[in-house]
């Protein structure tokens, strides 16, 4: 229960076959034991006289069964893989547990089985996890199996839990008081030519969307590959939330592409950076130069006190985030990070105006490609509305669903979307209709076409 000798994170350099051995025998007799670790990473494998001990053993079971011991045997596969490398790490675990206990480990080696200091170490030695669990089916001549289902809890996952549960009362409250057979209704008397061409419409965005990824990239990459990675995000968008399956899975793929890890962030995050940027802008014109018929009541609502009262809140907040990145040393770590990066990745970007502009045009063409979809998905419902009310709703709802923790904004677009519609003056039945059809043609029908695009994203191995 007590450290006896620095972990292998410190010992890292010097880490040899012999030390990876021990790693094995020490977890051999642990589970001979019947008892089962739950938390190996490098820091909990202790070096004493050329033998490696295990510690913290907080969350370890008592009479575990041979499911959990495969989950501390895929830890330690992937811990002496970041100490070590992975062919190494390999073959000496396929000596300790053989073929056949090795194949029965490997579908339980991916992200969900590892805890949060291992994948963060996984991530900062560039330790794929798939391409560990690929390197142990070849090392004895396997075939890729389905995962183990694995899930853990967190936090996260709880607010998306409630947040959900909010959405779906508000929805069934909101179709209760409207009517389902209003709403089945108006969809029937919709133009059907006019919902096609809306249709064909709303599949245009994602390639503007890749022709904004082949503009940031500083690397030539085709065209058609970076639209299949627009679509294949429409499918991964049905379980993550918008924002963070575009930046993940896009700095996976960069990454596969051939650049390093820091400028496949950087082109993310000016991609997304640039559609904030967008949206943004969009709603500004429209607000400044009053090309919109919404009255939103600015003048009453933005009155001289409430301004005065809002800069003074944010004058107060940043005070305290200066101070809290100035007296707290993780977060001054993290902001002199961050600042390093943007002036050695970002910035050089940025100081580019004709990348910058055709980032920026792109993200514009998405922005107004949506938009026209949801003007054609209302004037199929005979809706006679402004175009500009329509830019303006559909930005300010893309905004509000993407800072939601909900996979894709489901159910949270759909309200936010009936809303808008609403205040345009679109009778409830129809304003609910409508919503639901520009979703059906935005948001579910793409991953039909992502599926295969993901599949052969991961055949060719660049995701």
């Amino acid at each position: 229960m007590e450290r006896v000798g620095p972990g292998l994170d410190d010992a890292a350099p010097e880490v040899d076959d012999a030390m990876l051995s021990s790693c094995w025998r020490t977890l051999v007799d642990l589970h001979a034991g019947g008892i089962r670790h739950g938390a190996i990473a490098p820091e909990h494998l202790q070096l004493v006289d050329a033998a490696v001990h295990l510690s913290d053993f907080e969350r370890a079971v008592v009479g575990s069964d041979a499911e959990s011991q495969r989950l501390d045997q895929a830890q330690l596969l992937a811990t002496t893989a970041v100490v070590a490398d992975i062919d190494r790490a390999t073959a000496v675990a396929r000596a300790a547990l053989g073929d056949d206990g090795l194949a029965a480990v490997t579908p339980y080696v991916q992200p969900a089985a590892l805890t949060a200091s291992l994948r963060r170490q996984a991530a900062a030695a560039d330790m794929d996890v798939d391409a560990l669990r690929k390197n142990a089916l070849g090392a004895i001549g396997g075939q890729d199996e389905k995962l183990q289902p694995l899930r853990r809890f967190s936090l996260g996952r709880l607010v998306m839990g409630v947040l959900l549960l909010i959405v779906a009362v508000t929805l069934v409250s909101a179709l209760q008081n409207i009517g389902v057979d209003a709403i089945f209704d108006a969809i029937q008397a919709a133009s059907v030519p006019v919902l096609i061409v809306a249709f064909l419409i709303g599949q245009t965005p994602r390639l503007a969307n890749a022709v904004s990824l082949a503009i940031a990239a500083p690397l030539r990459i085709p065209l058609p590959r970076l639209a299949a990675l627009q679509y294949a995000i429409t499918f991964i968008n049905l379980a993550v939330p918008s924002t963070a399956a575009r930046v993940a899975v896009g700095i996976r793929f960069f990454q596969r592409c051939g650049l390093d890890r820091t400028s496949a962030i950087t082109v993310g995050a000016l991609d997304s950076f640039a559609g904030f940027v967008a949206q943004i802008g969009l709603i500004l014109t429209i607000l400044l130069f009053g090309l919109g018929t919404l009255d939103l009541n600015l003048d009453e609502t933005l009155s001289y006190d409430a301004v005065e009262s809002l800069l003074i809140l944010l004058g107060i907040v940043l005070v305290l985030v200066i101070a809290a990145a100035i007296l707290i040393p993780s977060l001054r770590r993290l902001v002199s990070a961050a600042v390093h990066l943007v002036r050695t990745k970002i910035w050089p970007m940025l100081a580019s105006p004709r990348r910058l502009i055709g980032v920026l045009a792109a993200n514009v063409v998405v922005e107004l490609l949506f938009s026209l979809c949801s003007y054609l998905v209302l004037a199929s419902f005979g809706q006679d509305v402004a175009f500009a009310d329509v830019i303006l709703v559909n930005e300010a709802v893309a905004i509000f669903a993407g800072i939601m923790p909900v996979p894709g904004g489901m159910g949270v677009t759909e309200a936010a979307l009936t809303a808008g519609y609403t205040a345009m003056g679109v009778d409830s039945a129809t304003a609910v209709g409508a919503a639901i059809m520009y979703r059906i043609i935005t948001f579910y029908l793409p991953p039909v076409i992502g599926y295969p695009a993901l599949k052969s994203l991961r055949r060719d191995s660049y995701l």
